[in-house]
């Protein structure tokens, strides 16, 4: 298993035994730096190599990793620098910077501070020097898996983000579970995935974690709008997203064969589902039916302005992105229904 990163389009492969030394060295930092067993240290940052490294560092020196996303407002890192009275940040730009001192201006112990950037974890592994393989073990061993592993806070959309303390058996048990479940996947021979969602969100946490339980190569990139180059160069085996992801780069795709002059994509049509099922309002179809008392109900997304019931006029434009088979099929009651795309 390696651990990549891209640099000026190449990707740098680095063995396990590089990344292990590299989480003892910051984690021997850390502890030089007065970071306790069970301290909390945020991680601010896009999705790179760093970030694991930290936050593998921050579990070997027995604290609390506390992930910030990368786009939070200085508003949103006081809440939670505050909240899970955090004790260092590890960020990386200047930027962040800014934003962290702004957030703790106030604060009566304000944190330390690394900037991935300007060189602050290498600072981190020479202010460790000092500590031997002795101490850092006898700190890692402390730990058990009933212990507090990290704190997710949500994006904050619907008011201040809200923590949830996951323990390192809730990371261990998934993983564990993942592996066995997942086993012609992650141990396949050669396997490796691409890993590009922001780590402050739990489920990059997950895939991160069950590469290394796994042995699974792992690269990391933040660069969303090259991410289909970043596949072809990398070349992983298998991808684990969110579908919005995966709705943006087929959007991306269906685009470019546009501007090509190549037509549409094709979409194979998802499998039935009852009339009254609700759906995501990410999704790309919509269904349409007419109940056995003849009035003309929708389950569809919000994102529809009009509504077409079976046996109804429809514009030509919508008539041919109906779904194979489906202009004249029954619902399980047995009434009329029509599918079409938004």
């Amino acid at each position: 298993m390696a651990f990549c990163t891209p640099s000026s389009g190449t990707w740098i492969d680095i063995t396990n035994e590089e990344f292990l030394a590299d989480v003892r060295g910051l984690a021997k930092g850390l502890m030089a730096s007065g970071i306790g067993r069970g301290d909390r240290v945020a991680i601010m940052s896009r999705t790179r190599y760093e970030w694991a490294a930290a936050d593998f560092a921050i579990w070997m020196a027995g604290a609390v990793s506390v992930p910030i996303y990368e786009t939070s407002s200085a508003l949103q890192v006081s809440w939670i620098v505050a909240d899970a009275t955090c004790c260092a940040v590890i960020l990386e730009t200047a930027t962040h910077a800014r934003i962290v001192a702004q957030a703790t201006a106030e604060s009566a112990q304000r944190p330390a501070v690394w900037q991935i950037d300007a060189g602050g974890l290498d600072g981190l592994r020479g202010a460790g020097s000092q500590i031997t393989d002795e101490a850092l073990e006898a700190r890692r061993s402390q730990v058990t898996r009933a212990d507090i592993a990290t704190i997710v806070y949500t994006s904050g959309t619907t008011g201040r983000p809200k923590g949830c303390q996951l323990t390192h058996d809730n990371f261990m048990a998934l993983a564990e579970n993942a592996t066995e479940s997942m086993k012609m996947v992650v141990g396949a021979e050669g396997a490796c995935t691409l890993l590009f969602l922001p780590l402050a969100h739990v489920f990059a946490r997950f895939i991160q974690v069950v590469c290394v339980h796994a042995g699974v190569r792992m690269g990391f990139t933040s660069d969303v709008k090259n991410l289909i180059a970043d596949f072809g160069t990398f070349g992983p085996t298998f991808i684990l997203s969110v579908p919005r992801v995966f709705e943006k780069i087929y959007n991306s795709a269906e685009q470019k064969a546009l501007s090509q002059g190549k037509g549409r994509i094709s979409r194979p049509p998802p499998p039935p589902r009852s009339p009254g099922a609700r759906r995501s309002s990410a999704t790309r179809w919509v269904y349409f039916c007419r109940p056995s008392t003849g009035s003309s109900t929708r389950s569809s997304t919000a994102t529809c302005a009009r509504q077409w019931v079976a046996g109804s006029s429809m514009p030509s434009a919508v008539a041919p992105r109906l779904a194979p088979g489906w202009g004249t099929s029954s619902a399980a009651s047995g009434s009329p229904c029509l599918r079409a795309t938004d």
